[in-house]
This record gives C-alpha cells, structure tokens and sequence, in this order.
C-alpha cells in the first residue's frame, strides 16, 4: 500500500513539474506544422529494415542504426521509393544501445516520419517526435498518425496530417 501512495506522489510531482498533461502532449496539428518547417523531408511509408552498426554514418561514437523505409507517399521533399535514415542506438551482434526519448522502429511497421540531413545523412526530426505510427482505425477508412512509442499519445487523421505537413513548409 505504501508503494501506491509514492507512485502517487511521485505521479503529482512529475505533472506539476512537467506542467501537466497539456505538456506532455501538445497539440498534434501545431506540431506537424513546427516538425515540417524543420524539416527536409516528411514521408509515410513502411519500415523494410533496421540494421545495427557499431558507429553512426560519419564515425559517431556508439551503436547507431540504418532504417529503411519504403516510401507510400511523400508529404514534404523529393520523391524516393525507399529511404535510408539514421537513429541513435540499436542492437549490433551481442551489444545493445537504448538511449531515452529517442524514437525506435521495427521491420514492418507503418509511420510517418520527419527527417532533416546532417552534415550529410538523414535523421528524425526532433527525436522522439519525428516519427508517428500510422494505423489503421474504426476500419480501413480511417487512418490516423498518432505521436509516442505506445501510439496512445495525441492523433489525428492522415487526411489532417498531410494539411498540416503542407500549412508547415517553408516558402522557398
């Protein structure tokens, strides 16, 4: 009973340190706009492969991944059938590198994912939240993105997420 009342506790702090529960999760369209307008490229699509390696594209330190994503449509930048992108952290051989607040994927799932190039390679935008999982809901005919890991956080339609991606470019 004494640990019901500290996960409590803790529970209290950490919204009135967080700023409750509109911190945790911001208006899904304003962030789709914020994540395209920093964004190079904005595609959904369906995840062919992960693969571990012992350091990332240009030598970083630590256990990084390739993701390749082939490519259903593309909502922002060039066209592409598969895409290749980087992420911190990932299994290579008998290693593993779990970093927080860092989005992860898996062999077969569908998303959406903000990517921008740096010092030459593909990576999410804004960490955790430039990838939504995209899932199908109340049948086939309602598809929605939803932001977080456990596709519980904020959604909304991808019929809205393609407006917002759009309303979020930058004129250049």
């Amino acid at each position: 009973m004494r640990w019901v009342a500290c996960v409590a506790g803790l529970a209290a702090w950490f919204a009135a340190v967080s700023g409750g529960a509109s911190q945790a999760h911001p208006d899904p369209g304003a962030l789709l706009e914020r994540l395209s307008g920093s964004s190079d490229v904005a595609v959904v699509g369906r995840v062919a492969s992960v693969i571990g390696h012992p350091h990332g594209p240009e030598g970083q330190p630590g256990i990084h991944s390739l993701v390749q994503v082939t490519v259903e449509e593309v909502l922002l930048g060039p066209r592409h059938r598969t895409i290749g992108f980087w992420i911190p952290g990932g299994r290579h051989g008998d290693r593993m590198r779990v970093l927080s607040h860092q989005s992860t994927f898996r062999s077969g799932e569908r998303a959406l994912v903000f990517l921008r190039r740096v010092e030459g390679s593909l990576w999410p935008t804004s960490m955790l939240h430039g990838k939504w999982s995209v899932a199908e809901r109340e049948g086939a005919r309602h598809v929605a993105v939803s932001l977080g890991i456990d596709r519980r956080g904020p959604s909304v339609s991808l019929v809205e997420a393609r407006l917002r991606v759009a309303a979020g470019r930058p004129v250049r």
